[in-house]
């Protein structure tokens, strides 16, 4: 299933993952990053993480997610 990370570094970028967990009988789940984007620190103005055009990308390469 997959879901949406944030995570903010020390100078403040923030980096926007859409991660991956697959779920394997009698394994360790396995996780792959699908989509990551970064915004610099204080920034308002911009487009979206996940604009339009992303959302048809990742849809079309990742078919069975």
């Amino acid at each position: 299933m997959p879901f949406v990370r944030v995570s903010r570094d020390k100078r403040g970028y923030e980096t926007i993952y859409l991660v991956h967990t697959s779920q394997r009988r009698g394994r360790p789940a396995a996780t792959r990053v699908l989509y990551a984007f970064r915004t610099p620190p204080g920034i308002m103005v911009g487009r979206d993480p996940f604009d339009a055009e992303v959302r048809r990308t990742l849809e079309a390469q990742n078919p069975g997610v």
